[in-house]
């Protein structure tokens, strides 16, 4: 017994979105415009898979939301700010419009890198809070994320990591010199 499937293809500016319903999840499916295709061979970018028990909108909504965070801030390493910016917009207002304008994207410079973070829009923030932010959700990121999806391996991660460790070993050295010296 197979269970049928329900297909709904979206076309956005630069990416076509194709939604599969099923029964045991639904699946989001992201594709560059002029690579998709309607034969077996699956050409995706990325994919958002969201469990059959979050039928509910709101539910869903908070299975796809971090899943497509990651997938725009890996995109961000190939497409430039525009285009997943767009991607957003017509995303969210295609598949949750009720919700669109409670959401944004930001995007900011950090660690050598361009990266992204969905949030809450400032007047949702502050109706769900009861106060202004203060620091967005893409300021506070404090770690580069690793982003190998759509590339062999992440510098900008690397060079963060390396630099890391590099402070680490000379504080551990620093403490090492401080307590001979005190012997002595």
């Amino acid at each position: 017994m197979s269970f049928p499937k329900f297909h709904t293809k979206f076309e956005l500016s630069d990416y076509i979105l194709v939604e599969v319903a099923g029964a045991p999840e639904t699946v989001y499916k992201i594709y560059k415009k002029d690579n998709y295709s309607d034969h077996p061979v699956d050409t995706s970018l990325a994919e958002i898979r969201i469990p059959r028990f979050c039928g509910e909108p709101k539910v869903k909504l908070g299975v796809f939301l971090p899943q497509f965070d990651k997938i725009l801030c890996e995109l961000l390493v190939v497409a430039d700010r525009e285009n997943v910016s767009r991607l957003f917009s017509e995303t969210m207002k295609a598949f949750f419009p009720e919700e669109a304008d409670n959401f944004e994207l930001e995007i900011v410079e950090k660690f050598g890198g361009v990266y992204s973070k969905i949030d809450y829009s400032l007047e949702n923030f502050k109706r769900i809070f009861g106060k202004e932010r203060d620091v967005s959700a893409a300021e506070m990121l404090s770690f580069p994320p690793k982003r190998t999806m759509f590339q062999e391996r992440d510098e900008i991660w690397e060079k963060y990591i390396n630099a890391y460790h590099a402070r680490r070993e000379a504080g551990i050295k620093r403490r090492e010199m401080a307590k001979k010296n005190r012997k002595n």
